[in-house]
Order: C-alpha cells, then structure tokens, then sequence
C-alpha cells in the first residue's frame, strides 16, 4: 500500500518542486478521503519539509537564502531581470527579491508567507543596506530555533516574535541613524515651500539675477544666493546634515527662456532613505515645487507692482485727466483681483493639500505597528494626494450633454452615439494648463502696469519741467496763458502717444483674466473632490464672477453661467461697459 501510494505521489510530483510538492502531499493528507492514505502522507510530510524548514530558518534569522535549486517561494531575481528607473538605478528594497506565489505550500496562508517575506527582506536590507550586520548576526544567534513541521501554533509564535523584532529595530535604523523624519520635513520646508521666511528671502535676493536669460545663470551665483537666504531665516537652525543636502540648480534650458523659467531647488536623498523618497517620489517633488515656485513668482511681482503703484499714487501717478485716472482707477481693480486670486490659490494648495496630506501621512508613520512598506506605501499616497488636490494630476471633467442632445436632435442614431461617448471624457492635466494660462496673463499685466507706471513717471516729470518753465516764465513776462499752452502743448507729445496702446492692452489683458477665471470656476464646480471644489467658492465667495461650462468643441452656442452667481458676474460685466464707455467719451 504504502509504495503504490510512493509511486503515486512520484508520478503526480514529476513536474513539481519544492513548495509545489509540499502542496501535493499535503492535499492527501487533508482532503483524501481514505483514512491510511492521509495518515501516510502526514507522516511523509516531515522528512520532505525538512529542507524547506531550514531555507525557512535561515531566510527569517540571517536574511539569506540558501536555495540552489529555487524551491523556495522567495527568490532573488538576478540584476538584468530587476526593473530600473529612468535614471538606470534599482530600488534594492522592493526589487531584489520578489515571492513566487505558485511555490507557496499550502502549509501556510498568504497572510503568513507575506510576514515571512518581510522579515527575511528586512533582514537582508539592516545587513547590507543599512549596514547594521552585527545586530543581524546577534539577533540570529539569540533567536535562531530549529523549525520543523506539524507545531504550527509554536512556528506562528515565533514567526510573529521575529517580525516584531526586525521590523521595530528596521524603523528604529531609518528613523535615528538615517534621520527619515527629518529628511521628510525638509523636504515639505524646503521643496515645498514650507520654510516660508526662507522662501521669500531666497527670492528677493534672486529677483534681479533671474529676471536675466537662463544662459546667463551661474552656479555660483545660485548656490550664494542660497546660502543667504539660509543664513538670514531660520533655515540657519536646521541640522547640518539637512543644509549640506540642499542645493539650487537650473534645469534643462530651452531657447528663449529665463532664469525664472529654469532655476529650481534640490534636496538630495541617498541609500538607504532613496527607498522611500525613490526616483518617481523625487520627481513628484520637483514637479510640485515647480508649480509652487511659479505661483510665488507671480505673488512677488504683483506684490510690488501693487507696492510701487500704491506709492505712487499719492505722487507721480496724481493727474488731472480723466482718461488717465479712469484707467489707473480700472487697472487697480484687476490687480486686487490677481493679488486675490494668487492668495487664495497658494493659501489651498499650502494649506488645504499639503498640510492636510501631512497631517494624515504623520499619522500613518507613526503607528506602532508601522513597516518599511507601510512607510513608503504612505508617503506615496502623500504625493499623490499632493499632485492630484493641488492641481497637478487632477482632470478636469467635461460635461457635454448639451452636446450630446443637441447632435441626437439633428443627426442620426450613430453620431448622436458617437457624440455621447464624450459624455465625462476627462481632460488629462487640463487645470495645470489653464492655471500656466492665467500666471501668464497675470506676468503680462504686470509688465503693462510696470509700462503704463513708466509712463506716469515721465508725463509727472514732463508736467513738473512744464509747470517749473512756466513759472519762471511768469515771473519773467508776467504772462499767464503760457501755462495753459504748455499744458495742452505736451498732451500730444511723444510720452501721450503711448498710453493708448498701454490703455487698450491693460483692458485687454485684464478681459482675459476673467474670462479664463470663469471657465476655471465653472470647471471646478463639477469636481468630485470636495476640496477642489471648495477651492471655486473660496476663490468666488461673493459672486462677482460668473462661473462658465464650457461647451463641446464645435457647439455655437456661447458658453453658460453655472450657479447661482449670474448677479455678481452680470454687475461685474455692466461696470466693464461702463467703464469703457466712459473712457470714450472722455477719448472724444
């Protein structure tokens, strides 16, 4: 009997291995209805787990297999099959060894087979990439035991004793020795605009070199620049392991572009921290400060602008013409409504996503329970959560059944269907396009505004010489319409030629502000997200813009008001015309 059962499992095991052959007798011995065969194949069990018992042993207490013929269900992959990152580097925690789920023995659960994997993975990693070899080999001389089969209560024991162990003394390495937590915090002070004293410090003192071209750009200058503003903030108290990590560089160039365009911040991230702040992470990173550093960009200039043109009118802006008031009364208003807009879109990304993504990514690093894994696991989605409510990743939804509707009236069964497929088509990237649309019409103000500021200057100065000249004249002659002549003498001069132009382009840029602002609005009101969409309210909590669905490509019909925000929107574009028919009649 117990041969035809030997010869049996033999033919049934000819293509099997290892935990495959663990697996097979083990389906006798559990599911075979005769009562000899399953006894006789409990009792075979434990001579052939023998070897997998001892790869066990040595996996979860030296971090090291030992398996020539690649039975166990652990195996390391060699280098040319481990996948690379753009920059040809290898994440040693998540690629060095990966579980073969088909050489699993049914002896033990998925559940279990993972915790093993864990230990033996954090083992190897404390040894080799930590470089903490000598806690490995005490804790193995400690807590090695001989495992074999059938206590399975015992070796479920001692297999939970030793997780607990590797992975506290794993969390204990990288947070201590490796400071994890405070490369984390830098990164958010620093790559994210935390630090914000720094920030503006850095900024300032680069004002004047980056508004030059980017070819322009010395690495010397940058890194000064830097250590400057490190030294005047209170970036000055942070450790020294995290300020020799910071640097600023410039990026790719592209023809025409300026320092602006190019400079960025860099935080570097060495083994063994790269496996949580790997190279897709140090990517999201830099693509968020990007963002972050242009918003600042446009916040700086049209903060002093509004400084310089708040000065200046109780000085060189004050003049008598209706024109020139008017406008300057209308250009004051588009850059409240700028300076308002930039606020309240920093405000929501620094503090509605990322430090509400923080205060959840803290917590989960702080369970007791916390593996590696659940560690990088958590920063991802701390990234992710960054770059889709700030903005980054999220899709704009495009609801087009008026569309739809409207081709299903007037065509037949199949474009009606073909245009209800783009019913919730989504628009990949779509907000950051619109939001680089509008910083670019706001730069643009500004240098207007610096133009038309210009111009002030020089009518005030042209008006001072005049008035100075009929003055002296005055006294000289005793006439006084020499006054009025010079007057309206210098109204069509050179300096008086350029404020239409200046006038026209101010109104036409800052028509196109709100119009895109109203689309923007009109797209976040249909955010599934609730922060995104509290971030149209904030941005419209008074309703003085009129929030725009946009329609399908192709539709004739002009764009709708979304809400209950058509008052404000419709007083808002009253007051325009009315303003422009005041600068007619004073044209006239």
């Amino acid at each position: 009997m117990g041969l035809r059962l030997m010869s049996l499992i033999a033919e049934e095991s000819k293509k099997k291995k290892g935990g495959q052959l663990i697996s097979l007798i083990h389906s006798f011995s559990s599911s075979h209805g005769d009562p000899i065969v399953s006894a006789f194949a409990e009792r075979l069990l434990t001579p052939v787990t023998r070897p997998f018992y001892d790869i066990l042993r040595h996996w979860i207490y030296d971090g090291e297999i030992s398996d020539p013929y690649l039975e166990f269900f652990v195996q390391e992959q060699s280098p040319e099959d481990q996948p690379k990152g753009k920059s040809g580097s290898t994440n040693v925690w998540e690629d060095k060894y990966c579980v073969v789920e088909e050489m699993i023995p049914s002896i033990m659960s998925e559940e279990f087979a993972e915790k093993v994997f864990l230990i033996g993975k954090s083992l190897h990693f404390i040894r080799h990439s930590c470089g903490d070899a000598h806690w490995v080999e005490s804790y193995a001389k400690e807590s090695s035991k001989e495992l074999r089969y059938g206590d399975t209560a015992t070796l479920e024991s001692w297999i939970d004793d030793a997780y607990k162990t590797t992975m506290r003394r794993l969390i204990h390495l990288m947070t201590t020795k490796f400071h994890l937590f405070e490369h984390l915090q830098a990164l958010k002070n620093y790559i994210l605009l935390g630090q914000g004293d720094f920030i503006a410090l850095l900024m300032e003192s680069l004002a004047a070199n980056l508004d030059r071209p980017a070819g322009a750009q010395y690495r010397h200058t940058l890194t000064a620049q830097l250590e400057h503003a490190i030294r005047g903030s209170n970036a000055q108290y942070d450790s020294a392991e995290v300020l020799r990590r910071l640097d600023a560089r410039m990026l790719q160039l592209s023809h025409g572009d300026i320092g602006w365009d190019c400079f960025t911040l860099e935080y570097k991230i060495d083994a063994p921290v790269d496996v949580v702040v790997s190279d897709w992470g140090n990517r999201q990173y830099l693509k968020v400060f990007n963002f972050l550093w242009r918003i600042k960009r446009v916040e700086f200039a049209l903060s002093s602008t509004w400084r310089k043109v708040t000065t200046g009118s109780r000085g060189v802006l004050q003049t008598r013409r209706r024109n020139v008031q008017e406008t300057w009364r209308t250009t004051r208003g588009f850059l409240t409504e700028m300076v308002h807009f930039v606020g309240q879109l920093q405000y929501y990304i620094l503090f509605e996503v990322i430090e509400s993504s923080w205060t959840e990514l803290q917590d989960r690093l702080h369970r007791e329970d916390a593996t590696l894994d659940d560690v990088i696991t958590a920063h991802t989605k701390y990234l992710n959560s960054i770059t889709h409510k700030g903005l980054l990743g999220a899709r704009r939804r495009r609801f087009e059944a008026a569309t739809a509707s409207s081709a299903a009236s007037t065509a037949g069964s199949s474009s009606a269907a073909a245009a209800a497929t783009g019913i919730g088509q989504e628009d990949d990237n779509s907000y950051m396009i619109q939001l680089s649309e509008l910083l670019r019409t706001m730069l643009s103000f500004r240098d207007c505004v610096d133009g038309l500021y210009s111009w002030s200057v020089s009518d005030f100065t042209r008006r001072q010489e005049a008035d100075l000249l009929s003055s002296s004249r005055d006294s000289e002659r005793g006439g006084g319409d020499n006054d009025h002549h010079h007057h309206e003498g210098g109204a069509g001069g050179g300096p008086q030629s350029e404020f239409p132009a200046l006038q026209e382009r101010l109104r036409h840029l800052g028509d196109r502000f709100r119009t895109k602002l109203q689309i923007l609005l009109g797209d976040l009101a249909y955010q599934p997200d609730v922060d995104l969409r509290f971030l149209g309210v904030s941005m419209n909590f008074n309703d003085v813009y009129q929030p725009v669905r946009r329609k399908a490509k192709g539709t004739p019909a002009a764009p709708t008001a979304v809400g209950g925000g058509g008052g404000g929107g419709s007083t808002a574009s009253a007051a325009t015309g009315g303003e422009r028919e005041k600068e007619r009649s004073s044209k006239g």
